[in-house]
Protein backbone atom coordinates (compact mmCIF):
# COMPACT_ATOMS: atom_id res chain seq x y z
CA UNK A 1 0.00 0.00 0.00
CA UNK A 2 1.31 3.61 -0.56
CA UNK A 3 0.49 6.27 1.28
CA UNK A 4 -1.09 9.70 -0.09
CA UNK A 5 0.99 12.56 -0.67
CA UNK A 6 0.17 14.90 2.68
CA UNK A 7 -0.60 18.40 1.85
CA UNK A 8 1.42 21.14 3.38
CA UNK A 9 -0.57 23.14 6.27
CA UNK A 10 -1.70 26.51 4.69
CA UNK A 11 0.19 28.57 6.79
CA UNK A 12 3.25 26.34 5.48
CA UNK A 13 2.44 26.98 1.80
CA UNK A 14 5.51 28.56 -0.41
CA UNK A 15 4.88 32.46 -0.39
CA UNK A 16 2.78 32.53 3.04
CA UNK A 17 5.31 33.27 5.65
CA UNK A 18 3.97 31.45 9.45
CA UNK A 19 3.11 33.56 12.47
CA UNK A 20 5.83 33.30 14.98
CA UNK A 21 4.66 32.12 18.10
CA UNK A 22 3.51 33.74 20.88
CA UNK A 23 6.09 34.37 23.81
CA UNK A 24 4.69 32.76 26.85
CA UNK A 25 7.46 34.98 29.04
CA UNK A 26 9.71 37.81 29.00
CA UNK A 27 13.30 36.78 29.16
CA UNK A 28 15.02 39.74 30.87
CA UNK A 29 18.41 39.70 30.79
CA UNK A 30 20.82 41.64 33.37
CA UNK A 31 23.99 43.55 31.71
CA UNK A 32 27.65 44.86 33.22
CA UNK A 33 26.07 48.09 30.88
CA UNK A 34 27.12 51.51 31.89
CA UNK A 35 23.98 53.59 33.27
CA UNK A 36 22.77 56.58 31.72
CA UNK A 37 22.00 59.34 33.89
CA UNK A 38 20.11 62.71 33.56
CA UNK A 39 19.99 65.75 36.13
CA UNK A 40 16.89 65.97 37.85
CA UNK A 41 17.97 69.14 39.06
CA UNK A 42 20.85 71.52 40.34
CA UNK A 43 21.26 73.50 43.35
CA UNK A 44 24.21 76.73 43.30
CA UNK A 45 25.66 74.33 40.49
CA UNK A 46 25.11 71.04 42.23
CA UNK A 47 24.13 68.26 40.03
CA UNK A 48 21.49 66.10 41.08
CA UNK A 49 20.91 63.30 39.13
CA UNK A 50 18.96 59.73 38.54
CA UNK A 51 19.18 56.45 36.78
CA UNK A 52 17.94 56.18 33.46
CA UNK A 53 16.46 54.54 32.85
CA UNK A 54 14.20 54.59 35.75
CA UNK A 55 14.43 50.79 37.01
CA UNK A 56 11.20 49.02 36.99
CA UNK A 57 11.16 47.86 41.07
CA UNK A 58 10.59 51.85 41.82
CA UNK A 59 7.55 52.40 39.13
CA UNK A 60 5.90 49.27 40.83
CA UNK A 61 7.04 50.67 44.10
CA UNK A 62 5.86 54.22 43.60
CA UNK A 63 2.59 52.61 42.33
CA UNK A 64 1.63 50.36 45.44
CA UNK A 65 2.23 53.56 47.60
CA UNK A 66 -0.21 55.43 45.62
CA UNK A 67 -2.59 52.87 46.10
CA UNK A 68 -1.74 53.05 50.46
CA UNK A 69 -0.57 56.82 50.95
CA UNK A 70 -1.93 58.95 47.50
CA UNK A 71 0.31 60.20 44.46
CA UNK A 72 1.52 63.24 46.20
CA UNK A 73 3.19 60.94 49.05
CA UNK A 74 4.34 58.12 46.45
CA UNK A 75 6.08 60.66 44.34
CA UNK A 76 7.92 62.58 47.45
CA UNK A 77 8.54 58.91 48.60
CA UNK A 78 9.99 57.91 44.93
CA UNK A 79 12.38 61.72 44.48
CA UNK A 80 13.59 60.77 48.05
CA UNK A 81 14.58 57.25 46.93
CA UNK A 82 16.14 58.36 43.30
CA UNK A 83 18.43 61.33 44.66
CA UNK A 84 19.20 59.91 47.54
CA UNK A 85 19.01 61.60 51.08
CA UNK A 86 21.82 64.13 50.05
CA UNK A 87 19.42 65.56 47.06
CA UNK A 88 16.20 65.48 49.44
CA UNK A 89 17.84 67.42 52.37
CA UNK A 90 19.08 70.11 49.69
CA UNK A 91 15.22 70.40 48.30
CA UNK A 92 13.90 70.31 51.93
CA UNK A 93 16.46 72.40 53.17
CA UNK A 94 17.27 75.55 51.03
CA UNK A 95 14.67 78.06 51.02
CA UNK A 96 15.19 79.20 47.61
CA UNK A 97 13.56 76.05 46.27
CA UNK A 98 9.50 77.10 45.80
CA UNK A 99 6.65 75.19 44.60
CA UNK A 100 6.76 75.97 41.44
CA UNK A 101 10.49 74.53 41.26
CA UNK A 102 9.25 71.31 43.25
CA UNK A 103 6.06 70.98 40.74
CA UNK A 104 8.69 70.90 38.06
CA UNK A 105 10.81 68.43 39.36
CA UNK A 106 8.23 66.06 40.42
CA UNK A 107 6.63 66.02 36.55
CA UNK A 108 9.70 65.09 35.04
CA UNK A 109 10.08 62.14 37.47
CA UNK A 110 6.85 60.84 36.99
CA UNK A 111 7.38 61.35 33.68
CA UNK A 112 10.62 59.07 33.84
CA UNK A 113 9.22 56.83 36.07
CA UNK A 114 5.55 56.31 35.39
CA UNK A 115 5.57 57.98 31.44
CA UNK A 116 6.31 54.83 29.68
CA UNK A 117 3.46 53.08 31.53
CA UNK A 118 0.84 55.72 30.75
CA UNK A 119 2.53 55.26 27.24
CA UNK A 120 1.46 51.36 27.02
CA UNK A 121 -1.65 51.96 28.24
CA UNK A 122 -2.84 54.24 25.26
CA UNK A 123 -1.83 51.36 22.87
Amino acid sequence: MVAAPRKAPADRLPGRASKPAPTSFVDIVTSDAEPEYETLFAIDGVKYDITLPVPAGYTLKAMDKMAEVGETSAMMWLLAELIGPEGYEALKENPAVTHVHLAAILTRLQELTMGEMEELGKA
